[in-house]
C-alpha cells in the first residue's frame, strides 16, 4: 500500500462528487487544448463507463470454508477511475489524479477465511484485517481503530467505519458473509483529505454485490 503513497502530499483536494465530462465537453476542451490535452481527457471520459471487477476470494493456509460458486462485483464509484485489479482486489483513484503518485487511494480485497483462521476474524475486528495485518503492521506501528461512523446499507445492513492510523491513514469497512472477508478502504498520507471522501467508500460500499455463480472460480 505504502508503495501508493511515494510522496508525502501537501495538496487538499475535494473528493468528486460526480463525472462531468460529457461527449460536448470533451469535444470543447480538444478545440481548446489540442491532441495532447484531449488524449489525457479521454481517460478521464472513459471512466464514465467504469468497467465492473469480478472477485473471488484469496485463498489462505487450511480449508476453505466459503462456497466455491462466491464471487463479488465493485465498480468505481463517480469521480473515481480504474488504477489496478487482480482476481481478489480493485484499486481505484480520482479522476485526474496520476496513477503513478495517487494521493488517495480506494480498494476492494476479498479474502477467504478458512478452517485455520482466528475465530475473531470479523467486521467487528479491524485489527484481523488484511488492510492492517497484511501491510500497515509490517510498515509503522498502528493506533487502536477508532470508529468513524455507523452507516446503513440495503444489502448488508449496519456497517461501521473504522479510521487506523499508522505509515498512512485508512478508513476501513468489512462486510463478512459465508465466511468471507470483503474489505473496502481508503487510504492517504493526509488526514484531512481522506475524510473528504467517505461518502465515496460508502458509495462503494453500497454498490458491492455478491452473486454464486459457477464461473466465480474461472
Amino acid at each position: 500500500m505504502n508503495s501508493h503513497f511515494e510522496a508525502e502530499n501537501k495538496r487538499t483536494k475535494r473528493c468528486y462528487t460526480s463525472t462531468p465530462s460529457t461527449a460536448g465537453r470533451c469535444l470543447a476542451r480538444l478545440l481548446n487544448t489540442g491532441l495532447n490535452a484531449f488524449l489525457g481527457l479521454m481517460i478521464g471520459c472513459s471512466s464514465v463507463f467504469a468497467a465492473e471487477h469480478r472477485l473471488v476470494p484469496l485463498e489462505g493456509l487450511g480449508r476453505p470454508l466459503w462456497p466455491t460458486d462466491f464471487a463479488v462485483i465493485v465498480s468505481a464509484p463517480k469521480g473515481w477511475r480504474d488504477r489496478e485489479s487482480d482476481k481478489y482486489s480493485a484499486v481505484f483513484i480520482h479522476l485526474g489524479e496520476s496513477i503513478e503518485k495517487p494521493t488517495v487511494v480506494m480498494q476492494v480485497v476479498v479474502n477467504g477465511i478458512s478452517s485455520e483462521d482466528p475465530p475473531a476474524k470479523s467486521d467487528k475486528q479491524p485489527m484481523h484485517s488484511q488492510l492492517v495485518g497484511g501491510d500497515m503492521l509490517r510498515r509503522d506501528h498502528v493506533s487502536p481503530p477508532e470508529t468513524v461512523e455507523t452507516f446503513k446499507s440495503d444489502r448488508y445492513g449496519e456497517l461501521t467505519m473504522w479510521e487506523i492510523r499508522g505509515a498512512y491513514t485508512a478508513e476501513l469497512v468489512t462486510i463478512l458473509r459465508d465466511h468471507v472477508s470483503i474489505e473496502a478502504s481508503i487510504a492517504s498520507t493526509n488526514p484531512a483529505q481522506l475524510r473528504q471522501c467517505i461518502d465515496s467508500l460508502k458509495e462503494l460500499v453500497r454498490s458491492i454485490r455478491i452473486i454464486h455463480s459457477t464461473e466465480a472460480k474461472g
